[in-house]
This record gives structure tokens, C-alpha cells and sequence, in this order.
């Protein structure tokens, strides 16, 4: 099954396209002499007709938003607006979810609460329900904000089933993934693992790696955390073979060293001590492959720490000092040094205990229970109460030793209880699971056999195939011939382009003409199916006009051209620290050449909605402030 995101007002350009090619012509010294956003400024401001001014504002808030311009709020606004007066409610919510997204980055959910809300009293005038499942998705992250997971999960789970019936794949997994983490807090861990599945294997089709591995080790942590720790460990050294064998994955050793950490965790925790001193060893043996920056600065701080644990195991004190010091002002070096200070501490009292300092270890103790509801591993509250414990038998203080006790058995049963459930609840769901399956298995059989039935039809569909027959061969036709004129067509500019940068410029040309050539298939395709119907063949030709532009062969070219031009590009951004993908090669170099959202997308053979996700996505990872065009940041970080 194809799965693609599709345009969300490509029928409101084709039926504009002509009063937008006029206006622009109109306009033509004033494009040729500023900048685009000034030169649609400038149009949108000479346009008269309220229709015509939609689509330039359209276009316009495309461009402010691409380049984070200083008036884009302004003119969303202008663009709400106006498609709100012409009852474009479609047009209306997209633009929309800009204001709510600023809001909600903002801190202001109640805001962006009441945009969505007095929005969603329009859903009947939709046209597609893409704009309902974006809002939806929107509101899940307000109620998210605001604590109100009950609410949040309800949304992430109508968006994405709103995103799958119109083919939205990865928004409908994002909307799985994000339920997945609140059920996680709402401790409803068997809806929780389901939703981890089908957002992993969502992300799997889709060919979104990076996001089907993380929902991978979301779904392990969460097996650990409810008491499933062998099968955590054992999904984990499968997940690292998998990330081995790849070799166009970037982060493979970021993902691989969280993996080995999250298993170094799990080995302690069920007392497997040759195992964990292993893993251990294989994360030492990774370190130095793991990329520079906030996580291996993290990840210094455990793998010393994991050290620290085997050798107080082992009675080694002199050597566990020395890593511990060195813990110590690892943990100043992190993002989060709050957030790490627990398990340093607890292995200062750990250390403090063996070397019979008592009133050091309980100064660390009493630190890591003061943060009670401020630690997300409830193990270091349990194992602290443990200690303290006997540190008050030690010094005869017998009461205060109950009450910590006691308060210390009744945290482990509630734990306890809360996995015992979780585990019958989710063998239970696996049985359940297994007799659906049971029961499709003979719908199927059932089905297969009306199937058969319909084969003995067959012989009436002679006239329908020669008919097809015929349509195949006007569209070979008409193929051939936009193919011949693209290519005399390139051939008269070989020869007016130069070495360099006008062969770049002449081969990025080449590219976007085969996509005009593509888009003009797709219109004679159209004409055919509006004269002969929704025929077979038709389909199979439309197909082959989805095909990438940007070919292997021909990024090749693109990449060897783009370097003739800009030699140091790609090793300046490498030098950084930055490990880009392929697909994020791509994109940072048509930025760099100045392409339009809707010129790469063009060039890529998606939607402008991908491009600027790929873009959300490529600034995520490496960490852009919001403010900062990605392609300056990556230049000047």
C-alpha cells in the first residue's frame, strides 16, 4: 500500500494557478528587485479581489513561516481571517495551528485551549477530516501540558484514527506514540505497550527509522519498569543487531549506548552481576564513537556511575572513591544535574556505608528522600529507605528504623501489586489477541472463498481490457512525448550553463522541469480519466508519476555539483558535531541554494506539510533555538 501526505489545498492551486501566474507577471519588476516576502507584500497589498488575496496570503505566510519572519503571527492572522469571511474552514484551521503550536511553546495552553475550541465549532464545515485530527492533536498536547491525561489520550486516539482514514500515516503515528506516553502515566501499562507497537510498526512502513527505534526503547523501558526485565534486556540485544547491521544511520552509537545503559540498569536490578560488568564493558568500548554533546556528557556520568556500582559490589573502595570524584563533577556537566544528583547520591552512601562514615551516608540519604515526588526512579527512594534503615539500627535509633521500614514495605507492595497486575492484564491481552486472530483466520477463508466465486466472471471483462489496452497505449504516448520535449528542452540550456555553479544551477533546473514534466503527466492523466473513468492501467501510470525526482543516481550528480560550488559545506556542518542523514543532506542543500518549500517538495515528491516536518525534525535533533533559521544555525553554530 502506497502511504503519502497529500497537499492539503493542491485543488485550490490548480484552480488558481492562472490568476496567480497573472498577478505575479503584473508585478515582475518589483519580484526581480526585493526579496519574495516583500514582492507578495507588495502584491498582496495591489490585490483587490478577496480571493486572489487569499491565495497570495497564502503563499505569503509560507515564506514568513519558512523564514521565521518578525510579521508572520500578523498575517496568519490576516490569512484566518480572510479564509473565515470566504468560508475556507480547511484553509483556516491549518494556518491556525501555527498560532496554537506558538501558544502552547509560549506556556499559554488556556490561549491556544480557546483557538482550538472555538475552531473545532466549525468541524462540520471541513472539507477533509485532516483538519479536525490536526486540532485534535494540537489539543492533546494542552491537555498533556495541563495534567489532564484522561482528556489528552482521548484526542491522540481520535487523531490518529482521523489520520489513518485519510491516509496521514505519520501523523497517525505520532498520535499513537504520544497516547502511548500518557497512558505510561496514567499506569495503564497494557494499552501503553499496544499503542508502542502499532507507532512502532507504523514508523516501520512509513520508513521512519530513527522514530520506529525510539518508539522500540520507549516500549523496553516501559516493560522494565513494570517488572518485565528479561524481556526487556533480551528485546534490547535485539534492537542493538538490528542497529549494527544498519551503516546509513547516523545516531547508530547514540541509540546503541542508551540501549547498553538501559540493560546495565536491568542487570543490577535483577542481581546478574557478570552480565552487567559486560555490558558495561561493551558501553566503555562505544563511548568514544557516541557523538559530542549534552548526551554523551549524560552518558559519561552513568557509564562512570555503572563503574562505581561493580566495584563497591567488589569491596574495590580506593579505586570506587576515584570514580565516584569523578562522578561528581561529571554531574555538574550535564543538562539536568538535578535530575542525575539521585543516583550519585545513593552511591555516596552506598560508598559512605562501606567505609563506615555513617553520618556522611545519612547527610546522602536523607538528600535523596527530601526529593520524594521529584526523582522519576522510585528504586532510589526504595533503596535509600533501605539504607537509612539500617544506619538507625546501627545507631540505635530503632524507632525512627520502623517507621522507615515499614514505610518501605508498603511502597514495595503497592510496586509490587501495580506489576503483578500489569503482567496478568498483558498475558491476558496476548490471549485475547491470539483468539482474534483465530477468528480472522476463518473470516479470511470465508472471504477467499467468495474470492474464488468472482474468478469465474472474468471472461466478461474481455471488452474492459482492450479498452485499457488502448488507454495504455495514448498514455505511452503522451509519456514519451512530454519526455522528448523535457529532454530537447534541457539539452538547448546545456549549452547556455557553465562549469560550477551555472552547472549546478542548470542541473537543479533539470530537476524541477522533470517535475513540472510530472505534473503535467498527471493533468493529461486526469483529462483521460474524466473521458475513459477510473480504468486499471490508468491507476498503474499515475503510479509512476509518484516515482522520486531526486534519484540515486541523480543525488549523486547533485551532491558532486553542489560541492564544486560550496566544497566545505557538508565538512564544516560534519566538524560541528552534526551527523546529518542522507534525506537531511538533502534538505539542508536545496536550503542552501535557496529552494522554496514547494520546490523541494516538488523535487522529493511530497507534500509542503512533509517538508516542514522534516524540517521540525531536523531542528529537534540538533537542537535549534526556535528563533534560528536551521541553515544559519548549522553554519554559524
Amino acid at each position: 500500500m502506497q502511504i503519502s501526505i497529500v497537499n492539503r489545498y493542491r485543488h485550490l492551486y490548480r484552480k488558481t494557478y492562472t490568476i496567480l501566474l497573472f498577478l505575479l507577471c503584473g508585478f515582475s519588476n518589483i519580484i526581480y528587485s526585493q526579496t519574495e516576502i516583500d514582492s507578495l507584500l507588495q502584491v498582496f497589498d495591489q490585490t483587490q479581489d478577496n480571493l486572489k488575496r487569499l491565495i497570495v496570503l497564502d503563499s505569503l505566510t509560507k515564506r514568513m513561516i519558512e523564514s521565521n519572519h518578525d510579521q508572520q503571527f500578523e498575517y496568519l492572522e490576516k490569512t484566518i481571517h480572510l479564509a473565515k469571511k470566504l468560508d475556507d474552514y480547511d484553509l483556516m484551521a491549518s494556518k491556525s495551528r501555527f498560532i496554537i503550536q506558538n501558544y502552547i511553546w509560549s506556556g499559554k495552553n488556556d490561549k491556544a485551549l480557546q483557538v482550538i475550541e472555538e475552531l473545532l465549532t466549525h468541524k462540520e464545515k471541513f472539507k477533509t477530516q485532516k483538519s479536525e485530527a490536526h486540532l485534535l492533536l494540537k489539543r492533546g498536547a494542552v491537555y498533556y501540558n495541563q495534567e489532564q491525561l484522561n482528556k489528552a489520550v482521548s484526542d491522540y486516539n481520535r487523531s490518529s484514527t482521523l489520520f489513518l482514514k485519510t491516509e496521514d500515516s505519520i501523523y497517525a503515528a505520532d498520535g499513537m506514540y504520544f497516547a502511548a506516553q500518557v497512558y505510561s502515566n496514567l499506569n495503564d501499562f497494557v494499552k501503553s505497550v499496544n499503542k508502542y507497537k502499532k507507532a512502532h510498526q507504523l514508523y516501520e512502513i512509513l520508513g521512519d527509522t530513527n522514530y520506529a527505534l525510539y518508539a522500540a526503547i520507549e516500549l523496553n523501558d516501559l516493560y522494565s519498569k513494570n517488572g518485565f526485565s528479561q524481556k526487556a534486556i533480551a528485546n534490547r540485544e535485539k534492537l542493538i543487531k538490528s542497529i549494527q547491521k544498519g551503516n546509513n544511520d547516523d545516531d547508530k552509537y547514540r541509540i546503541q549506548a542508551k540501549v547498553l545503559q538501559s540493560n546495565i540498569n536491568d542487570y543490577l536490578k535483577i542481581k546478574d552481576y557478570d552480565s552487567h560488568k559486560k555490558t558495561i564493558d561493551r558501553l566503555e568500548a562505544i563511548f568514544d564513537s557516541v557523538p559530542n554533546g549534552s548526551f554523551k556528557r549524560t552518558l559519561h556520568l552513568l557509564l562512570k556511575g555503572s563503574y562505581t556500582d561493580y566495584l563497591l559490589l567488589n569491596d574495590e573502595l580506593a579505586i570506587a572513591k576515584k570514580y565516584l570524584d569523578t562522578c561528581e563533577k561529571l554531574l555538574a556537566k550535564t543538562e539536568s544535574p538535578q535530575y542525575y544528583e539521585a543516583k550519585v547520591l545513593i552511591l555516596k552512601a552506598n560508598y559512605y556505608q562501606k567505609t563506615e562514615d555513617l553520618q556522611k551516608a545519612q547527610t546522602a540519604l536523607k538528600k535523596i528522600l527530601a526529593k520524594k515526588g521529584k526523582i522519576s526512579d522510585i528504586d532510589f527512594h526504595i533503596e535509600a529507605q533501605r539504607m537509612l534503615s539500617e544506619i538507625y539500627v546501627t545507631n540505635g535509633k530503632y524507632k525512627e528504623a520502623f517507621e522507615l521500614i515499614k514505610s518501605n514495605s508498603i511502597t514495595k507492595d503497592s510496586i509490587y501489586t501495580s506489576n503483578n497486575t500489569n503482567s496478568l492484564l498483558y498475558h491476558q491481552s496476548i490471549f485475547e489477541t491470539v483468539q482474534r486472530e483465530k477468528e480472522i483466520i476463518k473470516q479470511n477463508a470465508a472471504i477467499q472463498q467468495l474470492e474464488n466465486e468472482k474468478e469465474i466472471a472474468t471472461t466478461k471483462r474481455n471488452t474492459l481490457l482492450i479498452i485499457l489496452a488502448i488507454i495504455i497505449v495514448v498514455a505511452f504516448g503522451v509519456t514519451y512525448y512530454i519526455w522528448r520535449y523535457g529532454k530537447q528542452k534541457r539539452k538547448r540550456l546545456a549549452t547556455k550553463i557553465e562549469k560550477n555553479e551555472k552547472e549546478l544551477a542548470k542541473f537543479t533546473k533539470q530537476l524541477l522541469e522533470k517535475g513540472d514534466a510530472q505534473e503535467k503527466l498527471v493533468k493529461e492523466l486526469e483529462e483521460l480519466k474524466s473521458e475513459f473513468g477510473e480504468k486499471q492501467s490508468l491507476k498503474n501510470l499515475q503510479e509512476l508519476t509518484t516515482n522520486k525526482i531526486l534519484t540515486k543516481d541523480d543525488w549523486y550528480t547533485f551532491r558532486e555539483k553542489f560541492v564544486l560550488v560550496h566544497p566545505n559545506f557538508f565538512s564544516r556542518i560534519e566538524n560541528k558535531g552534526y551527523k546529518l542523514t542522507k534525506s537531511e543532506e538533502r534538505l539542508v542543500a536545496m536550503e542552501k541554494l535557496g529552494l522554496n518549500t514547494g520546490q523541494i517538495a516538488n523535487l522529493l515528491v511530497i507534500s509542503e506539510d512533509s517538508v516542514m516536518m522534516n524540517r521540525y525534525r531536523l531542528r529537534k535533533k540538533i537542537s535549534a533555538p526556535k528563533g534560528a533559521p536551521i541553515l544559519e544555525y548549522l553554519e554559524a553554530s
